[in-house]
């Protein structure tokens, strides 16, 4: 099997509702890397903050030399899966975020960058893109004096239009030639332009450009499989772009199953365990092979029995069935009217009918937000979840938290009392501790001079916390205490053995 490098690029126009919508999208949630331009952030303690991205991904802000404060803004980001081995790249603005990534045997170096637009004098807007190119140029000198065989992607909001990657129609516009520093770069780098010339990924009223620029190295060009506007609109004005690369190396899911032991049918897995035991002798001559013995004979029985936990249907709680429909709806209304006005024949009937559903779209995903942000904070078990999140000086919702009541369920106001029922609640009084009788031997005497027993096995076994993190396996205490009365014989012979 053949496996295959995602890379989704999009400038999310720095809105809250168009995030919301992508990292719920779930054609996406199997993807390698979203490079992000303009995302939506904001500042707390002084610190800026990006949206996570569910359970798949990781946020990966740009890491600069500045120390970070409100007049800062970020401009670019990645969201990386989990499964990904990486390393960040160090660099000098918030508007080019830089990882190398690991695939396989290949080693990649991944840019995510954002080119402020025209418009501040043609000295300060060939500066600024200057700048940021050369940022970057330097960064792959470095990386690859260390890795002679590094590759190289890189994608983002170039701002920039030229007749290479615009099609002809830039040539008859006062803005050809603003791309010449980037082909310059690209021929200084050895990379290939994987941009489909021609195919607009911003869109305005009637107004369409090819600003958002994807390129790669030789051998990661000559492996695309596509590089094209993805299927799914999410209310930005620009495209989001998929790039698709056959790495040729078999890539193998390090992720242990996760078992929903609740679920076992723990009756069928100890008579399935016991079957094993008459078919196959247990081993007693070598621990290595009783070991194994016990830990197949187990896990076959729980494959079979036990159902394995799937992965969550969306990436945020508060994500609904109908925020897909309205998602799907709003994308076909929009490719509707983009496929009539590029005919000549717009229609301003559909073209306020994708203005409606975008904005009724994201209305939606505010409503399910706080919707959810207010049954999350009626449950009095989440209080502490939510200070983490809250700041009692700036937001006003901090009082909606369910007060601290007492052991009659009176609510507590008084802050003396409510210190004593916390540190109630926290400390409780210790049991009595029981002094052991003297027997006269040593402790060294005990260990060595008795034998381990049955008894002390099971107790210990029992007296362990049932549901503490699996090992690679995926099996906790709680499956081993539910095999105990077929498998004890065979546990015990394994441990008095070693």
């Amino acid at each position: 099997m053949i496996s295959t490098l995602n890379i989704l690029q999009a400038n999310l126009h720095k809105s809250s509702g168009v995030q919301d919508a992508l990292y719920n999208d779930p054609d996406i949630w199997d993807f390698d890397a979203i490079l992000i331009q303009e995302p939506h952030y904001w500042e707390i303690a002084g610190n800026l903050q990006i949206t996570a991205a569910g359970p798949n991904f990781e946020v990966i802000k740009p890491k600069t030399t500045q120390r970070e404060n409100q007049t800062q803004r970020i401009r670019s980001c990645m969201w990386i899966n989990r499964n990904i081995e990486y390393a960040q790249v160090t660099m000098n603005s918030n508007d080019i975020t830089t990882i190398v990534m690991k695939h396989g045997t290949r080693s990649i170096l991944l840019a995510s960058i954002y080119i402020p637009s025209i418009g501040n004098g043609h000295e300060i807007d060939e500066q600024e893109l200057h700048t940021r190119l050369q940022e970057v140029q330097e960064v792959i000198i470095r990386e690859c004096s260390d890795n002679p065989d590094l590759e190289i992607f890189i994608a983002g909001d170039f701002n920039r239009h030229d007749i290479v990657w615009g099609g002809n129609e830039v040539a008859l516009g006062t803005r050809q030639g603003e791309g010449g520093r980037i082909l310059d770069f690209i021929e200084e780098n050895n990379l290939q332009l994987l941009t489909q010339r021609g195919v607009p990924t911003w869109e305005r009223n009637e107004s369409t450009s090819t600003i958002d620029l994807t390129m790669a190295s030789e051998r990661l060009f000559e492996d695309r499989d596509t590089c094209q506007p993805f299927k799914n609109e999410y209310g930005s004005d620009h495209r989001a772009i998929h790039t698709a690369i056959s790495m040729g190396d078999v890539i193998e899911d390090p992720t242990a199953p996760r078992y929903l032991l609740q679920k076992a049918d723990w009756k069928a897995i100890r008579d399935k365990i016991r079957q094993h035991l008459a078919d196959i002798p247990f081993p007693t001559d070598d621990l290595e092979a009783m070991q194994s013995y016990i830990q197949e004979v187990t896990q076959t029985a729980i494959e079979q029995h036990c159902p394995k936990a799937k992965p969550s249907k969306y990436a945020k709680r508060w994500w609904s069935n109908e925020l897909t429909s309205m998602r799907k709806e709003y994308t076909r209304t929009r490719n509707l009217a983009r496929s009539r006005r590029r005919q000549g024949r717009r229609e301003d009937r559909l073209e306020t009918a994708a203005k409606i559903a975008r904005h009724d779209f994201h209305h939606a995903i505010k409503k399910h937000k706080k919707q959810h942000w207010t049954e999350f904070l009626g449950e009095s078990t989440n209080i502490w979840k939510a200070a983490q999140y809250l700041d009692p000086s700036k937001r006003s919702s901090f009082g909606r938290i369910t007060s601290i009541k007492g052991h009659g369920g009176e609510v507590i106001q008084d802050k003396a009392k409510i210190a004593k029922e916390l540190l109630h609640s926290f400390f409780p009084e210790p049991p009595t501790p029981q002094r052991p009788e003297h027997t006269g031997d040593t402790i060294v005497d005990q260990l060595f001079s008795k034998a381990l027993t049955i008894d002390e096995i099971e107790k210990a076994l029992f007296s362990a916390n049932p549901d503490k993190a699996a090992g690679s396996d995926g099996l906790t205490i709680r499956v081993w205490r539910e095999v105990w009365p077929v498998l004890q014989q065979q546990i015990y012979t394994l441990f008095s053995t070693a």
